[in-house]
């Protein structure tokens, strides 16, 4: 399918899992209560930190070495999968010792713990086999599969809220259940035959290559979480759930990101370094995402009033927290579409840098203002990183890619109305 298709499906993918998220987080956010809600929030901080970031980078460098590399993809595939299974070993023996030992997660039973390290060994497999999905361009068949996902998820919540069965238990088994589901559909059709193998030579290159992608990647998740975990511990978990309501919501606008970024991706890894169609493509993506994310934030600002209506009093606190995060969320935006130009020319230590220095500011402003300010505090200082992190990526651009500012952020005429004309052909579709 062309990158065109891709970023369509993409698009309506996003739209309805951002439609499921929104109607089942109220529902959440309502039966669970700000108190509720944080004492889960955190639990699913930790453990999509674990199963995102601890393949020490293996999972960043999949589809270089699937697609730009002398190895066979099912040996990558075999391999790799081999190296997260025993990954996911260990890390639970850990998990568990913590958590018997008192050294970690006081107040959490048993049952969370085994709970969510099955969670996480779905999960590695959820996302180390979408990386496959992505690599041979099959990104409408795996919008298929998060489709269902989603929807089976969004349908449970409503059912046991429906019967007065929606607590932190059955929230958290359904969060879990849904996960497997969703690694069974990816699994099934994969069409690469598993087999459980070690090939260190492999594993040596992927992770000399993948250490600096793992390591971009976890300090642009903990720029994004940092505040999340921080507030947790300095003024509780009640904080926690009001600030976690307005970060679910200020993050929809990753809409427009989320639709673009594995499609430019796959487009990038299928098309010569140094053509001029690479060129274009990146341009085009950059500044097209990043008007469109501050459009839905303007509008999700002038929606920033209803959220006591829709999620209760007890969420009014959220209203500002929204407000701060909104003026700043398009410069995430940005930077989310720029990595894979990085990732797909093995510049990784660009994006490494940057996610640092970002990450650095956010840790170091939520420190001081959090004690103070708190949600607030937050709010204000992750806006601050995030405006840099975008900024930071244009100025590397025009510096050291020899790119005009005007070509990343500038849109003329003939694109505007090509624009238009496509959202009026779109349109009429529809309504047909």
């Amino acid at each position: 399918m062309s990158y065109r298709d891709n970023i369509k499906s993409n698009f309506l993918t996003q739209a309805v899992k951002i439609v499921l998220l929104f109607f089942s987080s109220i529902v959440v956010s309502r039966a669970l209560g700000p108190e509720g809600k944080g004492y889960v929030a955190f639990l699913f901080l930790f453990f999509n930190l674990i199963f995102n970031y601890g393949s020490f980078g293996i999972v960043n460098a999949t589809q270089y070495f699937q697609k730009r590399t002398k190895f066979k993809e099912d040996e990558v595939y075999s391999v790799n999968n081999t190296y997260l299974l025993i990954v996911w070993i260990i890390t639970s023996i850990i998990l568990f010792a913590v958590w018997k030992f008192g050294i970690g997660f006081k107040g959490y039973g048993a049952y969370f713990i085994l709970s969510g390290s099955v969670y996480i060994l779905a999960n590695f497999s959820i996302v180390s086999l979408s990386c496959f999905y992505i690599g041979n361009e099959r990104i409408i068949e795996l919008n298929k599969y998060a489709l269902a996902y989603s929807f089976i998820r969004s349908t449970s919540i409503v059912i046991f809220w429906l019967i007065n069965q929606l607590n932190i238990y059955s929230y958290f088994t359904i969060e879990v259940v849904t996960s497997i589901i969703y690694a069974v559909f990816l699994l099934k059709n994969i069409n690469i035959q598993f087999k459980f193998k070690l090939n260190s030579i492999l594993l040596k290159r992927e992770f000399i290559y993948g250490i600096n992608g793992w390591m971009a990647n976890i300090f642009i998740y903990l720029n994004y979480r940092v505040d999340q975990y921080l507030i947790k511990n300095i003024v509780g978990a009640r904080e926690l759930g009001i600030y976690a309501v307005a970060v679910s919501l200020v993050e929809l606008v990753f809409l427009i990101p989320d639709s673009v970024t594995s499609a430019i991706s796959a487009r990038l890894y299928n098309i010569p370094v140094n053509s001029e169609e690479r060129r274009s493509v990146t341009t085009k993506t950059i500044k097209y995402t990043f008007y469109l994310c501050l459009a839905l934030s303007i509008v999700g600002m002038i929606m920033i009033p209803l959220i006591p209506l829709v999620y209760g009093k007890e969420y009014s606190g959220s209203k500002t927290i929204c407000l701060i995060l909104f003026f700043s969320i398009s410069f995430v935006a940005l930077g989310k579409v720029a990595t894979p130009y990085f990732y797909s020319n093995g510049q990784v230590k660009v994006i490494t840098s940057i996610s640092f220095f970002s990450f650095l500011i956010n840790l170091v402003l939520n420190l001081l203002l959090i004690p103070k300010f708190k949600g607030n505090g937050a709010a204000l200082a992750s806006s601050i990183s995030y405006v840099f992190y975008g900024i930071m990526y244009l100025v590397y651009f025009v510096k050291n890619e020899k790119y005009k500012l005007s070509e990343l952020i500038s849109i003329n005429k003939d694109e505007i109305f090509s624009i238009l004309d496509l959202i009026k052909s779109k349109f009429k579709k529809v309504t047909k």
